[in-house]
């Protein structure tokens, strides 16, 4: 894994500026994961590719996550502060390269009978998924693209109409629970209790969406710091850039006396 210089932030930030959420978790992973192809990045499950990005996180603002959220039941805002490994499924999802380095594998279920073969999403669905209309047709979609094989076991020739199969709502369902149960970093709850009304309940995290605001926000602090010198002295964007955040603290410093 590359340590992302803060010079690297601001162009990543152009760059995903007007790109979907899949595009730009990519565009990240790429930068953070230069020894991967984007082959293999966009191939990962969305699991293990959230694993990689909850890495990239902790390597660049730690393992300390803070955020607010508003009560459904009487709007007390509420104050979230939890760390990295809390939301991670196992340690080694977060921390090991030989889990990250993992591809799709071919899992295996029985429903109704029938045996099915099938694998995780990855990014490449999501991409494809999300030019879709509708989400019970961007969920059709990626069901097809993971559900491989569907046969009857001892039958060796009677293999399931996987279009026939994928019609069945209740082999549906029990396929997307099993993908869940494969792939659980992929969807993280995070349970909250609000102090004033005692109200329960949950919200989904997104690390993605998480990091890049956080990354946007150091950016535009970056780029504030260019603005500023390069208006004193007159200096290249690129040559502020390759300072060192401490130096450009110090011009800053003596700018305002």
């Amino acid at each position: 894994m590359k340590l992302l210089p803060i010079a690297e932030i601001p162009e990543l930030m152009e760059e995903g500026w007007n790109q979907g959420s899949v595009q730009r978790a990519l565009i990240l992973l790429q930068a953070a994961f230069p020894e991967s192809s984007l082959e293999e990045l966009a191939s990962l499950s969305i699991g293990r590719r959230d694993a990689r990005l909850l890495k990239l996180r902790e390597t660049l603002f730690g393992p300390h996550l803070q955020s607010v959220a508003d009560c459904p039941q009487c709007s007390e805002r509420i104050e979230l502060k939890f760390e990295i490994k809390d939301i991670c499924i196992t340690p080694t999802d977060c921390s090991s390269e030989q889990q990250l380095h993992q591809g799709n594998e071919l899992l295996s279920m029985t429903v109704d009978g029938i045996e099915i073969n099938y694998r995780l999403p990855n990014s490449f669905d999501l991409i494809q998924a999300g030019e879709l209309p509708s989400i019970t047709e961007a969920r059709t979609f990626i069901l097809r693209q993971c559900v491989l094989q569907g046969k009857r076991p001892g039958l060796e020739s009677d293999s399931v109409s996987l279009q026939k199969m994928l019609r069945v709502t209740k082999v549906c369902e029990v396929i997307i629970q099993q993908m869940e149960q494969a792939d659980p970093q992929a969807d993280i709850q995070l349970k909250l209790v609000c102090f004033a009304c005692e109200h329960q309940w949950l919200i989904p995290f997104d690390i993605l969406t998480f990091l890049w605001k956080e990354l946007e926000t150091r950016s535009h602090r970056v780029l504030q710091d260019v603005h500023i010198l390069a208006a004193t002295y007159h200096w290249k964007e690129v040559d502020i850039l390759a300072m060192s955040p401490w130096r450009r603290r110090m011009y800053l410093s003596m700018i305002n006396g």
